[in-house]
């Protein structure tokens, strides 16, 4: 995997610095707490393809990534704009969003290749 980046209008912000490294984290390793993360940051995504878990996201995380959850979601709330969470990697972020669907089981290989998802 390609060493990920933030559009440099996010760089320095805790919010999307908070997701950079919750979604370095649910891309690398499947399993275990990143299951929780993944859900979280597609259903900043798109909530048809997966819905937070929240016994699991409080329970099966490591704190330091519970840290970054509450930031993010902090940030996401109060985002300018309605901002998509995906945005915050620019043109690359619809498609890191569907390899995080498709490394963590979300969406069938078939239905991954025929979704519709956004860009």
């Amino acid at each position: 995997m390609n060493r990920l980046t933030l559009e440099p209008q996010f760089v320095g912000q805790h919010g999307p610095e908070a997701g950079l490294r919750l979604m370095e984290i649910a891309l690398s390793h499947c399993g275990g707490g990143t299951r929780p993360i993944a859900q979280l940051l597609l259903s900043l995504f798109d909530a048809e393809i997966a819905r937070v878990d929240g016994y699991s996201l409080c329970r099966r995380i490591d704190d330091e990534y519970f840290e970054d959850v509450l930031v993010l979601i902090r940030w996401f709330r109060t985002a300018p704009g309605a901002m998509d969470f995906h945005r915050i990697f620019g043109p690359r972020g619809g498609e890191l969003m569907r390899e995080l669907a498709r490394r963590h089981g979300f969406l069938p290989e078939q239905e991954l290749a025929e979704a519709q998802l956004p860009s």
